[in-house]
């Protein structure tokens, strides 16, 4: 991640600007996995949730002032579990990875790495080891990567009639990042 780039955690002014920042990574780096019709019934639907900004769990990376990624998670069942097709949500004790994205311009530069490293960080310190997430096509290599695994395929299906497929990965917090939070 570029030494000009900072972490920080999400305030309800920059909500516009992380939706925005949304429709455009999505739009971009989403198109090529899924059609554009599908992509732009995805963006109408959403993924930001302002309760995430109000529970402080939410960050944002940000580079000469702008807000240049995001990303969060809570314990809360997500507000897209209400379209996924004949599967179960995870509750209880497992941590929800949320809406991760990268502007276009700053990706595969280290931005989504930092942001789940403080997202997992803040999930461990919250006293939890049990991280799920629904990634997009364009988002799991990254996920692997980060040592989630993948569990079954998630359909949502959109108010358009749209369908998105994305992947139910999961991963359990390795103890050093349980002892580096206490």
């Amino acid at each position: 991640m570029s030494t000009d780039t900072a972490i920080r955690f999400a305030e309800m002014s920059d909500l516009q600007e992380l939706k925005d920042l949304q429709a455009h990574s999505f739009r971009v780096l989403g198109t090529p996995y899924y059609g554009s019709d599908v992509v732009e019934a995805f963006i109408e639907v959403g993924t930001m949730d302002p309760a995430l900004l109000d529970e402080g769990t939410y960050f944002v990376a940000v580079s000469a002032g702008r807000i240049v990624g995001c990303g969060g998670w809570c314990l809360r069942t997500p507000s897209y579990a209400a379209y996924i097709v004949g599967a179960a949500t995870s509750g209880g004790q497992t941590a929800t990875v949320r809406s991760v994205y990268v502007h276009p311009l700053f990706a595969r530069k280290g931005i989504a790495r930092a942001l789940m490293t403080a997202i997992e960080v803040e999930i461990a310190a919250a006293g939890l080891s049990a991280v799920s997430l629904a990634a997009t096509l364009s988002g799991i290599p990254l996920y692997r990567r980060l040592g989630y695994r993948g569990e079954e395929p998630l359909i949502l299906r959109l108010p358009t009639g749209h369908q998105i497929i994305t992947l139910a990965m999961a991963k359990r917090l390795a103890r050093t990042t349980l002892k580096n939070v206490a």
